[in-house]
């Protein structure tokens, strides 16, 4: 009998004979047939979204047919696996996937079937068109919490990502302030002055380059204020021999600086002899003033100057200098120096500075020119009783200036009187602190502040 199983197992076919007349009946041992469904033939499509972006993940969907169907798909990328098989559930199967280059790319799959499946390949790839994307990017500002009207500060923003292209803008209560400053490093600064005092919201956008989003920065608050003006510090500097004679006067002189600016400080100063008053505090002039002093007594001398500031300015006491004195020589020659050179000047242009030196018929030594309690260039040789040194003033306005003979020997050293120099202001004068001189050797003499 031909007969068609209709599903898969294991049947145990047998059969009974019925005899006719003059035959007995019988029956058969059984027959065991295994039964299997042949396999099925498969058909495989794809499915892919027509673009993507680099970096982000998108499905790539196989659908087998029929939805039976038990296996798993490979997917391939221009030809090349993708990822590992995926199983086929219901059907489908769906592989997440991020591409990692822009272009164009061609999905095709394959299906492998499980038992009772056949294998299927995927008739048309699917084509999808892949770009890197735009990078979303966040702005912040930072500026101080305070400021001074005119001081200079720094605006900055951050950018994130930090390889974010474009430039930024700064706003200062709405309202734009300088250029737009180009991102690097996704940093940007700009150096800024408030001009007013009060509350101030400053503010960013970013304008992206090709590939990057804009951006806005929340407002940061500035409070401006105008400045204190600070008391200028000062340095006192003063000049004074390294040596003395008993009886004999000599004379310290001091000139007080503004560490900062051009401001001439004003106030007193008290020279101090081992720490004790010399004689009575002597108001500046010119930021400058000297003192003529006998010492009564011989020894070692520590001098110092202690500046008394008027408003505007911060006392300051110079550094110790020490004078060594000792009684005179009778045998020395006694010596004068005075100031010979002319009363005016003009700032910018040389001028001859000139002493005479009086006493022995021959003068040793030298002579060094002070400028208030700073010299002047360097000792000058006596030639003929005559020392002269040209120097050009920097700074306009009264003068005063000094000459000490240093002596030699058998001659004794001296200090002339303060000659009042008037430098007047020149075409190209601008009223600014010039050099009054070097601070430099002179040999027997020390300075400092």
């Amino acid at each position: 009998m031909p007969y068609t199983f209709n599903a898969a197992g294991s049947f145990s076919v047998t059969a009974e004979f019925t005899g006719a007349a003059g035959f007995t009946n019988s029956t058969a041992a059984a027959h065991e047939v295994t039964v299997i469904d042949p396999d099925v033939q498969t058909s495989l499509t794809v499915s892919v979204p027509g673009s993507a972006t680099t970096g982000s993940s998108v499905d790539l969907t196989a659908t087998v047919s029929p939805s039976t169907a038990q296996g798993t798909v490979q997917f391939t990328d221009n030809g090349a696996p993708i990822g590992a098989p995926v199983a086929v559930v219901n059907g489908v199967a769906t592989l997440p996937h991020t591409f990692g280059a822009a272009g164009e790319h061609s999905i095709g799959a394959s299906f492998t079937g499980g038992s009772g499946f056949t294998d299927s390949s995927a008739g048309t790839p699917g084509s999808i068109s892949v770009s890197d994307p735009v990078q979303q990017t966040t702005l912040s500002v930072t500026a101080p919490a305070t400021a001074e009207t005119g001081q200079q500060v720094n605006l900055s923003a951050t950018v994130t990502p930090s390889n974010a292209q474009g430039a930024v803008q700064f706003s200062v209560n709405g309202s734009p302030v300088g250029a737009p400053i180009a991102v690097s490093a996704g940093s940007a600064t700009l150096p800024y002055a408030f001009n007013a005092a009060g509350s101030f919201s400053v503010t960013g956008e970013f304008t992206g380059a090709a590939g990057f989003t804009n951006s806005t920065a929340s407002g940061q608050n500035v409070t401006v204020t105008d400045p204190v003006v600070p008391d200028v510090e000062t340095s006192t500097l003063i000049g004074v021999p390294s040596t003395a004679t008993t009886g004999v006067e000599t004379t310290l002189s001091v000139t007080v600086q503004a560490q900062s600016g051009t401001a001439v400080p004003t106030g007193s100063v008290q020279f101090r002899d081992n720490g004790s008053p010399i004689g009575s505090s002597i108001a500046l002039v010119n930021g400058s003033g000297s003192l003529a002093h006998t010492f009564p007594t011989v020894g070692t001398h520590s001098i110092t100057a202690v500046f008394t500031a008027d408003a505007g300015f911060v006392g300051s006491t110079s550094t110790q200098r020490p004078i060594v004195v000792s009684a005179p020589n009778p045998v020395d020659v006694p010596s004068s120096v005075v100031m010979t050179s002319a009363t005016s000047a003009t700032a910018g242009a040389p001028f001859k500075l000139t002493a005479k030196v009086i006493g022995a018929p021959t003068l040793p030594g030298t002579v060094q020119f002070f400028d208030g309690g700073i010299a002047i260039g360097q000792p000058i040789a006596v030639v003929n009783g005559i020392a002269e040194l040209e120097h050009t003033f920097d700074q306009s306005g009264p003068h005063q200036i000094r000459a000490v003979y240093s002596g030699g020997s058998g001659v004794q050293g001296s200090t002339s009187q303060v000659q009042v120099l008037d430098v007047a202001a020149s075409g190209g004068d601008t009223g600014s602190t010039g050099s009054l001189g070097s601070l430099g050797s002179l040999s027997g003499f020390r300075f400092g502040s």
